[in-house]
């Protein structure tokens, strides 16, 4: 949720920092970790495997102890930090200021939240205070205390700068302030800052009625917000080493400062998704998806902008940015499980049905879609409400056989894709086949006429015979532009009598075969 960036100036290269950032609303209490967390902090989903991937990591993560997991992230100029579920932090990289070095804690503390600076590092504990440790040439390090009875809830760390936003709505920054970036507008009666971003050289806070508002450099237009449009609130920040992230409460993100790797340019979204976290980095940005996805844009010489895409049983809940690497949690989906149902086992083609899934999972309910089919065949897809979704059939969407009927869950950012089989039994539409004779009485000379009718619950195509007794004297295609119904005239019957006439429609490979009554026409000289 934070990004910080550049270099000490002098001495390094210019670099941007970390960005850290969680889905809100994933919040969940986890042993040694506060119980709430405000907008964008970090928190553990309990029972979940979680793993840390890095499109281009300085360092390597530690091996994990049995039973331990990631559960957040922080990038700065050359370091990493990353959270583990039983409140210990991991930190890699260089470690020529201390950044590296974190401080213990007494036995009944624990690691709540973590932010990386240029070349310090901050992080919360869970009684509420701040522990900094590496560079402090700007104060940058020099841990403030929170005011009686107020606690800190968040933390972020720019290049020579920290804030912490507090349990009274309220932001203790300290640290560099070389451009004004420490001095954060005071709030008015009945307002709080409810999430905060450190960048290079400049701040962002969310304050409580969703409005950014901004403090330091604003050299390439960092600091200068976008209005809102109507109904939208911002619900989330990012801050770069000169562009700034946020989030609104439509899903989408807005981008501001300076574009000049593209930086600024967000992705436009399809297909219901929304973005739900945030990212900035050193020229580069990433945008967690709602499908668990990873979204980078901007600066990409290093990979730093390319996390891999997860599997279908995986998502990304936290994103963090920096100068030229970037961090991910990735966690195990919950396993979902599907079960379909027909309203019929066995039909005859043209006469439909109902096909209905059911998806249940550990924890809640799954959301999400269903897709319907039957081998290549697409059936139907349909949106999951109640962890339930219902398809019509039509009658002729599955030729005769005995077919797959599939519900395939799609998943969700919560649960894993799963799929169920039934089979349902299709047999060929039941034809019923008349015939009549136009006369009942022809002359020998002459050629008699009969009108073949075939009903089906589909239309039926083919051929038809037309047999006088046990002899089959004529056969004709019956085409689906006769809508069942064609006039045959037949051949000279040239004995003199009663010819007893039949029709067999032979069917087709959706319709039944089936055979007419006798009529009987007779011949005269």
């Amino acid at each position: 949720m934070t990004a910080r960036t550049a270099a000490r100036s002098g001495t390094r290269t210019t670099a941007l920092l970390g960005t850290l950032a969680l889905v809100a609303g994933l919040a969940a209490t986890v042993p040694g970790t506060a119980s709430a967390a405000p907008v964008g902090q970090p928190v553990a989903e309990p029972g979940t495997g979680v793993a840390v991937a890095a499109a281009s990591s300085e360092g390597t993560f530690p091996a994990l102890p049995a039973g331990v997991a990631y559960n957040a992230v922080a990038a700065g100029i050359e370091h990493s930090l990353a959270l583990r579920t039983d409140g210990e932090i991991a930190a890699f990289g260089p470690a020529t200021d201390g950044q590296t070095t974190v401080p213990a804690l007494a036995p009944a503390l624990d690691w709540t939240a973590v932010a990386a600076g240029g070349w310090h590092s901050v992080a919360l504990v869970s009684d509420g205070t701040v522990r900094a440790w590496g560079l402090d040439d700007e104060g940058q390090s020099t841990e403030p205390a929170p005011p009686p009875g107020v606690t800190f809830t968040a933390v972020a760390a720019g290049r020579e700068h920290s804030l912490a936003l507090r349990s009274d709505g309220r932001i203790t920054p300290w640290g560099g302030n070389d451009d004004g970036q420490l001095d954060i507008p005071l709030l008015l009666v009945g307002q709080s800052y409810t999430a905060i971003a450190a960048g290079d050289r400049h701040s962002l806070a969310l304050r409580s009625d969703g409005a950014v508002i901004p403090a330091g450099d604003g050299t390439w237009g960092q600091t200068t917000v976008p209005p809102l449009p109507a109904g939208t609130t911002y619900t989330d920040v990012a801050a770069g080493q000169r562009h700034s992230l946020a989030l609104r409460s439509d899903g989408k993100v807005v981008a501001w400062g300076a574009p000049t790797h593209g930086q600024t340019t967000v992705p436009a979204l399809t297909g219901g998704l929304r973005y739900v976290a945030i990212a900035a980095g050193a020229n580069y940005s990433l945008a967690l998806r709602s499908d668990g996805v990873v979204v980078g844009f901007g600066l990409n010489t290093q990979g730093q902008a390319s996390l891999p895409k997860p599997s279908p049983s995986t998502r990304y809940t936290a994103i963090a940015a920096g100068n030229s690497h970037s961090l991910a949690v990735r966690v195990q989906k919950r396993v979902a499980t599907a079960a379909v149902a027909t309203s019929l086992t066995r039909t005859a083609y043209g006469k439909g049905f109902t096909v209905a899934a059911t998806v249940t999972g550990s924890g809640g309910t799954p959301s999400g879609t269903v897709t319907f089919r039957s081998g290549s065949t697409l059936l139907g897809t349909r949106t999951l409400s109640g962890g339930k979704a219902t398809l019509a059939v039509p009658g002729t969407a599955l030729r005769p056989g005995s077919r797959p009927v599939t519900a395939a869950y799609g998943g969700s950012f919560t649960y894993a894709p799963a799929t169920a089989t039934r089979a349902v039994v299709v047999t060929k539409a039941v034809s019923a086949t008349t015939l009549k004779a136009t006369k009942r009485t022809v002359r020998r000379t002459s050629r008699a006429k009969v009108v073949v009718r075939v009903r089906a619950a589909v239309t039926p195509t083919g051929k038809v015979a037309v047999y006088d007794g046990k002899r089959r004297i004529k056969v004709v295609a019956l085409k689906a532009g006769h809508r069942g119904r064609i006039t045959v005239r037949l051949p000279r019957m040239s004995r003199v009598g009663k010819h007893r006439l039949t029709v067999r429609y032979l069917g087709s490979a959706v319709a039944a075969p089936s055979r007419s009554g006798k009529v009987v026409v007779r011949v005269r000289r």
